[in-house]
């Protein structure tokens, strides 16, 4: 949605005041420095450059800490540099490794809680400049260890490398539900190496993509507005008449999708699903089951028009590449369908399915709307702004 819609929808969130719900309790994250300095060292040492001293270290963990915090602003994460006990997300960079960082799993959903997001510190001497000035080459290694920071960390709370290519001002241009992004993924958390991130990106902060949000919304604890799990019927749903129907949450993010809902399922032949859907909507759909299940199987997504006959888009395999989504480059065996375009509103429907016959497993479904929203007229506007700042008047006296 736009400037001037976002404008229209913020002022009405003024004229009505809705009870406040009471926020889960906020999951701990410790930022562990325990080997930082020494790592640090090692890092400048092969950049070629003097060590850092006691106040630049002090500064690079200032950043560091903030730009995470920073990146998480707004969800019911509590970072800490003590250990806070119990159970907790941990992020540590005084450990070695290969590449840049290391997480414990796609954690979707954040069922475990305790997961652990490694930062290689000594192998980050690829940002240290020896010509650049000492201040340049503190923000960007400090900017380059956050980013990666915060990717191991989203990592833990299920997010994926395909999640920065999730950006609902994109339309799916082919019937296999795919576009092309260019390097828009890049400005991301969860962008990567195969997604293109360069060093010059590594060291530019970077924000959640539109989809990353909205899967953080699923991670258990991790919202202050969650999106509640659902489960699949036990009724058969094996048809569009006997579908399940989706009733769909509205996402409390800076996102562009304004509507989601997460199901958990098992597949034993064809499941059905509905969701009502407007004129001028994109729909994103998901299907995970091989990147975070063992008893997985090899899924196929439908999207059927109104009728519940017509297919009009379908995939098997997702794709992903440095250049955009289901148009070459697999990445899983898991199936998805991107932003695709709803030309009349009706109740339209989904077919969680698998390749072969035979198969059977576990599976989540993911599906995210991006609404067209009307804009109102600039006298509308000025009207709702003048009745907001009456309100506000009001109040104050």
């Amino acid at each position: 949605m736009n400037f001037s819609t976002r404008c229209f929808w913020a002022v009405t969130s003024l004229l009505v005041a809705l009870p406040a719900s009471s926020a889960p309790a906020q999951i701990n994250v410790f930022v562990d420095w325990g080997g930082f300095e020494l790592r640090l060292g090692e890092a400048a040492s092969a950049a070629g450059v003097a060590s850092f001293s006691a106040a630049e270290v002090t500064t690079i963990k200032t950043n560091v800490f903030n730009d995470i915090t920073s990146h998480y602003s707004g969800f019911s994460l509590n970072f800490t540099e003590t250990n806070p006990g119990g159970d907790y997300e941990t992020i540590v960079f005084g450990l070695t490794g290969t590449g840049y960082g290391l997480a414990d799993s796609i954690d979707f959903r954040n069922q475990l809680k305790t997961g652990t997001g490694r930062v290689f510190t000594a192998n980050f001497d690829d940002f240290i400049e020896s010509a650049d000035p000492r201040s340049v080459q503190i923000a960007e290694l400090s900017t380059s260890l956050a980013g990666t920071a915060s990717h191991e960390l989203g990592h833990n709370l299920g997010l994926q490398h395909l999640d920065p290519y999730g950006i609902a001002s994109f339309t799916a241009t082919n019937s296999n539900g795919g576009y092309i992004t260019g390097t828009a993924q890049n400005s991301h958390v969860m962008a990567t190496g195969f997604t293109g991130l360069n060093e010059a990106q590594r060291e530019t902060f970077r924000t959640f993509s539109d989809l990353s949000g909205v899967k953080l919304h699923m991670a258990d604890g991790v919202s202050p507005n969650p999106i509640s799990l659902t489960s699949e019927q036990a009724g058969s749903h094996s048809s569009a008449g006997t579908a399940q129907h989706l009733g769909l949450t509205t996402v409390a993010f800076a996102s562009e999708y304004d509507e989601a809902e997460v199901l958990t399922g098992y597949y034993r032949g064809s499941d059905f699903y509905s969701v009502d859907l407007e004129a001028g909507d994109k729909i994103l759909i998901e299907v995970l089951s091989s990147i975070i299940y063992d008893d997985d199987f090899d899924s196929y997504l439908r999207f059927y028009d109104t009728d519940g006959t017509t297919v009009l888009y379908e995939n098997d395999d997702l794709e992903v590449n440095s250049t955009g989504v289901n148009n070459g480059g697999s990445y899983s065996m898991d199936a998805m369908l991107w932003n695709l375009p709803v030309k009349n509103a009706g109740r339209y429907f989904i077919e969680v399915d698998a390749f072969s016959s035979s198969d059977s497993g576990n599976y989540d479904l993911v599906v995210a709307v991006e609404r067209l929203r009307a804009i109102p007229e600039p006298s509308a506007m000025l009207l709702l702004s003048g009745l907001a700042i009456g309100l506000g008047l009001r109040r104050r006296r």
